[in-house]
């Protein structure tokens, strides 16, 4: 029922956007054509990237993953906001503050990746054996 649900929001976007764009935003199909194209693009690749990686690693570890990046983004969506606007793309937040003059919240996008390298390196040594965080680790050793 679900992946029912999802596919037929999947479906629909894809005729009702360029729909809306035609009839209510006035654009032509060469621009409608424009505005897909690149979407259309990504998520031909995006398959055969996905269909590879299902091939090589099993599916239960790219579910997962997609769930933990998934799940990352909306925590950063939710508790980021209030901070940053919730922008995961820095030179999509720091370009416009800068030109505008508003670096009020610039001290995130200069802390954040110190702070989670630090949290990463502590989550590394405290999950793994001992000195497999310095890449002295065996590929067979475990987790």
């Amino acid at each position: 029922v679900i992946s029912l649900v999802v596919g037929l929001g999947l479906f629909g976007s894809t005729f009702l956007v360029p729909v809306y764009m035609g009839n209510v935003l006035g654009y032509s199909a060469l621009q409608i054509g424009m505005v897909m194209l690149p979407g259309s693009l990504l998520m031909g690749l995006t398959m055969l990237v996905s269909g590879r990686l299902s091939d090589l690693i099993d599916n239960r570890l790219l579910i997962t993953a997609g769930l933990a990046i998934g799940g990352m983004v909306t925590l950063g969506a939710l508790l980021g906001g209030p901070v940053s606007g919730a922008s995961m793309n820095p030179v999509r937040s720091l370009a416009p503050a800068v030109v505008s003059g508003r670096l009020d919240h610039l001290w995130i996008y200069l802390t954040a990746p110190f702070v989670g390298a630090a949290v990463a390196v502590v989550a590394c040594r405290c999950s793994r054996p001992a000195g497999c965080c310095d890449g002295r680790c065996s590929p067979e050793s475990p987790a």
